[in-house]
C-alpha cells in the first residue's frame, strides 16, 4: 500500500522524467467516536451493509476500541505516497 506502480510507467510514457518517489507513515490522531465515524463511511462498510448489522458492528468497535485503548486516543497511520517528475520538455 502507498506505492501505485502503474503511475511510474504512466508517467515515463508521457515523457515525463526524472521520477522520483517518497512514501511515509504519518500517524493521524482519532477519538473512538471520530474513528468510528471514519469507518462507517468507508465503502466497505457503511455503503455495503444494512441498517441492522451495521449498527451491529459499530457496538462491537465501540466495545474492541474501549478495550484496546482507554483512554480514548488512537494514532492510526496513514501512509503518505508522494511522486515527482520533471515535465516533458
Amino acid at each position: 500500500m502507498g506505492i501505485h506502480p502503474q503511475i511510474f510507467g504512466d508517467l515515463g510514457e508521457a515523457g515525463f522524467n526524472n521520477i522520483e518517489s517518497l512514501t511515509y507513515d504519518e500517524p493521524a490522531q482519532y477519538t473512538h467516536e471520530g474513528w468510528r465515524g471514519r469507518i462507517r463511511a468507508s465503502a466497505g462498510v457503511g455503503a455495503t451493509m444494512d441498517q441492522a448489522t451495521l449498527s451491529a458492528f459499530d457496538a462491537e468497535l465501540k466495545q474492541r476500541l474501549e478495550e484496546i485503548s482507554p483512554d480514548d486516543k488512537l494514532l492510526i497511520p496513514h501512509r503518505v505516497f508522494i511522486l515527482i517528475a520533471s515535465p516533458p520538455c
